[in-house]
Order: structure tokens, then sequence, then C-alpha cells
């Protein structure tokens, strides 16, 4: 014996078989359902809401125009350094100076020594030139980078111009200096301009379809201290302020113009709409836009192209994307079917015949759903009735079944405010390619969130 006491061998096992009950059953389930879900929402593409906005649609027509004037070119008789002394686009009377040129180069360069510190700038010297290079900007474009150089010598001219004035001034004042210079006049009053581009002979029916290349196209600008040749070029007047202006334009936009009235368009962006005759020539495969002035011609009277819009058609309203843009089918419900509400209030019903469990026949008022109305039919939402549904007019017991109503297609977008996809009806006032302009409604308003792409969509789905 060794003191210890023997220990009782008897071992119990306990039972280890696993008791599932209900709870952990509907545990299980809701864990599946979760993840199931979860997996689904992720493989589900999103839904996307568009917030509707306030716009316009127009179809107005953008194109080029050239500018054709009475254009009367003036050369010289005589080589040398050509001076400038009227601004390009001034008016000037008959037999007053335009230029000179100095067969020497000599003249001109004593009498620029001479008045030197007297040639300043008045603030409308500066605005003239801030205007060419504004102007220059808004017609810049890439693919026509070449017009750079024209626009060199615009600035190149207009700086020189400014100068000589003064020069012009001096030579004209002094006997001595007069000699040396051979003086070329105006031949007739008008408006003169600096440049030469082989188009001042064109008439409105002489335009073709290669005039309007830019790329082919060649001005150039006559500039003071130039070398002259004679029976070169030195000005132009334009004593005529009578002009055109020729746009070209396809045959389907053609059809677009208003007919016996005035075109309003915009030139080169300005800020005034202008209104003016025009008549169409046909072309080949294009037309021709002949519009006819009176006035404005000094305002672009250096300019041989012009960006001309033409006014038409201006829609406003509600801009919606197309892809938001759904159709639906609705039951047309004889206007002599509907009734007044309980209490004659302004809210219209249909009696609708129900069968109860013991035969008995019995009406009930449904307020369905009206989209829109006119003299014969209501338009009213399909999902308010079943096709066994049987309409019955209270006054004459007349019936008709629901499964035998017209029914037409209507136009609308999926509302998303709520969460739901909530049907709603849009008149489109103008479609274009990617948007469309409705008008207001009480459905819809600004800023409310609809879907923005229908397809697959299925009306009172759950968005979010």
């Amino acid at each position: 014996m060794n003191g210890k006491k023997r220990r009782n061998g008897k071992v119990i096992k306990m039972n280890q078989t696993v008791k599932i009950n209900a709870a952990v059953i509907i545990f299980a389930v809701i864990l599946v359902y979760v993840i199931i879900s979860i997996f689904l929402s992720l493989r589900k593409e999103p839904i996307t809401t568009y917030k509707v906005s306030k716009s316009n649609i127009n179809n107005n027509i953008s194109c080029t125009g050239i500018a054709i004037r009475s254009e009367n070119i003036i050369t010289t008789d005589k080589s040398g350094y050509v001076s400038y002394y009227v601004r390009d686009g001034e008016r000037i009377s008959r037999n007053k100076t335009v230029c000179t040129v100095d067969e020497s180069g000599n003249t001109l360069e004593l009498i620029s020594e001479s008045v030197a510190d007297t040639v300043v700038f008045t603030d409308e010297d500066y605005k003239n030139i801030r205007d060419t290079i504004s102007l220059y900007k808004m017609d810049y474009s890439d693919e026509e980078f070449i017009n750079i150089y024209n626009f060199k010598n615009s600035i190149d001219n207009k700086v020189l111009e400014l100068s000589n004035e003064i020069l012009m001034q001096q030579a004209t004042s002094d006997n001595s200096v007069q000699a040396g210079l051979d003086s070329i006049t105006a031949s007739e009053s008008g408006i003169i301009t600096y440049y030469v581009d082989g188009m001042e002979n064109l008439t409105p029916s002489t335009v073709t379809k290669e005039d309007f290349d830019k790329t082919t196209y060649e001005k150039t600008t006559l500039k003071t201290g130039e070398v002259v040749t004679a029976n070169t070029a030195v000005f132009k007047i334009i004593a005529d302020e009578n002009w055109n202006i020729v746009c070209m334009i396809t045959n389907e936009q053609a059809e677009l113009l208003p007919e016996n009235s005035n075109l309003k368009f915009i030139i080169n962006n300005s800020n005034y709409q202008i209104s003016a005759p025009y008549e169409l020539i046909q072309g080949d495969d294009c037309t021709y836009i002949n519009i006819s002035l009176k006035k404005y011609m000094t305002n672009y009277v250096s300019e041989r192209y012009l960006n001309i819009e033409i006014i038409l058609d201006q829609y406003e309203g509600l801009k919606i994307p197309n892809t938001s843009i759904t159709e639906k089918t609705v039951y047309k419900i004889p206007v002599e079917y509907m009734a007044q509400g309980a209490n004659q209030s302004s809210t219209s019903v249909v009696y609708v015949q129900d069968v109860l469990e013991n035969g008995e026949v019995t009406t009930k008022a449904v307020e369905p759903d009206i989209y829109k109305s006119d003299d014969e039919f209501y338009y009213v939402d399909p999902n308010d009735f079943s096709e066994s549904d049987v309409i019955v007019q209270l006054e004459t017991n007349n019936t008709i079944s629901v499964s035998l109503l017209s029914t037409d297609v209507i136009t609308g977008v999926y509302l998303a405010n709520k969460g739901t996809a909530d049907f709603v009806m849009i008149n489109i006032t103008k479609t274009g390619d990617e948007f469309s302009i409705i008008s207001d409604n009480d459905k819809l308003r600004e800023f409310d969130n609809i879907i923005l792409n229908s397809d697959g969509i299925i009306e009172n789905q759950i968005i979010y």
C-alpha cells in the first residue's frame, strides 16, 4: 500500500450529437439569402439617374459666307516705295490722296526723321489694333493656321497706317516734299481697303463650290514701305454700300429656310441679329443662299470669308436624354364611361362591376391614373385594371369589357425621385441628336431625377 487512494475507474461519456433546431435553420437561410443578394448586386449593372434641367435646341444653320462687293482696284503708273495715308476701311471723298509712291525712297525717310517725336497713338488707334487681334482670335482654327500670315500683315499694315497719318500731314503741307512723290488719289468716293485676293470680280451667280475652299485662298495685303512696280495694285475703292453674302448649304438645309420672308442671321458671332432678303441659287449638288444687304459692309470690308449663323426655330423646355425616353401601352376609355368621384369632386373615376363570393354583382369606383384626354377618350394606366374587369356606365347600364378597350402608345420617362421607376408621360417638342426638349408638365419638373437609360427597366422597379 503506498497510502494513495485508487480513483474510481468509471468514465462517463457525453453525448456529442449536435441538435439542429428551428433557430439554426432560419439563421442559415438568412445567411444564404444575404450572400446571394450581395453576389447578385455586385454582378448587377448600377442604374444611373439624370437630373432634369432647362435648356433649348435650335435648328440654326452654321455656314461660311463669301462677301461680294463692287471693288475697284487702283494701280500705280510708277515703281517705288509706297506709303498709305488713309486707314483701312475709312471712307474718303473723290480726288483725296490715298497713298504716295517714292521712286527714290529718301523723301519719306527725311520726313520721318523730322516728325519722329510726334508720332503718338491715340486711345482710338489702340482700340482699332485690339479689335483686329480679337477678330483673328475668334476665327482661329488649327486647320486654317495659314491665316496667321494674313493676320500678321494686317497688324503691320494697321500700325503703319496710323504712323503715316502724321507723315502725310507733313508731306502735303511742304511743296518741296511733294515734288519728290507721286500722289495717287481716289477716282471716286468710297471705302478704302488694302488687299487683293483675285475674287474682286465675283458675282452671286458666278460663285462655285471651289470658291469656298479656304486652303487655296490667297490674300495679298498691301503695306506701307513695300516696293511696288508699275501697273500693280496699290489699293481698292468700294463705292457702293450695297453688297451680298453668298453661303453654300445642303439641299436638306435649304428646305428649312422660311419662305417669302427675310432671313435672320448673325455674322462672326456678333451680338446683333440681321434681317435681310435672300434668294436661293440651285447648284449641282448643293444650294447657294444669296443674301442682299444695304448696310454693315464697312464692318467687314477687310474680310472675304464670314462665319454665318442662320437663325431658325428655337425650342425651350426641359432637357431629356434620348436614352431616357421609353414607351408605354395605355387603355383608351370612352369619355362617356368616365364619371366624377364622390361628392362631385374633380377626381375622375371609372365604375367596374365586381362579383362577390355569393354571386351578387356590385360596382366599385376605380380612380385610374389618367395620362391625357381628348374629346373622345381618356388614356389611362392599364395597371389599374385586370383584363376580366367590366366597365359600366351607371346612367345607361352600358358595359364594355376591359379586354375589348382600344389601346395607344404614349412616350415617357421613368421618374426616380422615390427610389422606384415611376412612369411619367412627356410631350416632346424637339428632338436632337442626343437630347430632346419637352414641354413643362405637372408630373416632371426641373431638378427631378430620371433614369438615364430606360432599356431593361420595368415600371415600379426598385432602383435603390
